[in-house]
C-alpha cells in the first residue's frame, strides 16, 4: 500500500481552504445539466440551412426582395471555383459567375412578376446556376401556369437576341452548340469576351430549361400537365421513367 505523500497532504489542505472560502462567501455555483446526445442535434443548426434541406437545395440567404426571400445555392461557390480553374484566370472567372448569377437572377425575377400578374406569388426563390428550384404558386389554372413557367426560359433567349447584336456570325455560330470548349482569344477586348459569355449562359439556360425533366422549369411543366390527365402517382412514376431515358443520352 502507497503512503500519501506530503504533496498529496498540501494539495488536499489547499482543496479544504479553496472549499471554505466559497461557503463563506455564500457563492452558488449553476447546477449544469448534462443532456443525452440524442437531444443535442436540434441544438446545431447550420445558419441559412433547412432542416428539409438536402445537398441540392441548401442555399445562403441573401436578403428580400418585393417580400420574397432569396437564398443563392452553395453550387455558385463551387461554379466560381470551376471557372477559375476553367479559365486559369481568377478575375475572369469571377467574372463569369456573376454573368450566371445576373442571368439566373433575370429568369427568376421574370417568374416572380408573370406568377403575380396572374394572382400568384413565391414566398422564396432559391438560385443554383440552372435557374431556380422552387416553384410559383397560383389560382391552380394550368394556362397561369404555362405562362409563369415559360416566362424565364423567354427571358434567358431574349438576353441571348440581345447578345447577337453586338456580335458577328463567327462570333456567334460555335456558340450554339453549348458543348463547344469556350475559348478566349489573346486579342479578344473584354466586352466581346462579356457578350459571348452573356449569349452562351443565357443560352444555355434556355436549353436546360427546355428539357422536359424536374427540377428544370419544361419538366415542371409537364409533371403539371400530367397531373390533369393521371392520378399523382402515374404521373410521378412518368416523370421518374422520361428522366432516366434522358439521363441515358
Amino acid at each position: 500500500m502507497e503512503l500519501p505523500t506530503e504533496t498529496s497532504f498540501s494539495n488536499q489542505r489547499f482543496s479544504w481552504l479553496i472549499y471554505r472560502m466559497f461557503q463563506n462567501l455564500n457563492i452558488q455555483f449553476p447546477k449544469i445539466t448534462m443532456l443525452p446526445l440524442a437531444s443535442m442535434p436540434h441544438l446545431v443548426t447550420i445558419p441559412g440551412m433547412y432542416a428539409t434541406d438536402t445537398i441540392l437545395t441548401f442555399a445562403f440567404p441573401a436578403g428580400r426582395l418585393g417580400g420574397t426571400r432569396f437564398r443563392i445555392s452553395f453550387f455558385f461557390p463551387v461554379l466560381a471555383l470551376a471557372l477559375i480553374w476553367r479559365l486559369q484566370d481568377v478575375p475572369m472567372g469571377l467574372f463569369a459567375t456573376s454573368i450566371v448569377l445576373f442571368s439566373v437572377l433575370i429568369h427568376e425575377l421574370t417568374h416572380l412578376l408573370v406568377a403575380r400578374s396572374t394572382s400568384g406569388d413565391m414566398d422564396e426563390i432559391r438560385i443554383w446556376p440552372l435557374g431556380g428550384l422552387t416553384e410559383p404558386y397560383g389560382r391552380g389554372y394550368l394556362q397561369d401556369h404555362v405562362h409563369t413557367m415559360m416566362s424565364g426560359p423567354v427571358a434567358n433567349l431574349m438576353l441571348a437576341l440581345t447578345c447577337l447584336l453586338t456580335l458577328n456570325a463567327d462570333e456567334i455560330i460555335p456558340l450554339l452548340n453549348p458543348f463547344v470548349e469556350f475559348a478566349i482569344p489573346q486579342s479578344e477586348s473584354l466586352a466581346t469576351t462579356a457578350w459571348r459569355m452573356a449569349f452562351l449562359t443565357n443560352w444555355i439556360l434556355f436549353l436546360v430549361n427546355m428539357i422536359p425533366i424536374a427540377p428544370f422549369d419544361n419538366g415542371v411543366l409537364f409533371r403539371t400537365y400530367l397531373t390533369t390527365r393521371f392520378t399523382e402517382s402515374e404521373s410521378r412514376d412518368l416523370v421518374i421513367r422520361l428522366g432516366l431515358v434522358v439521363a441515358i443520352f
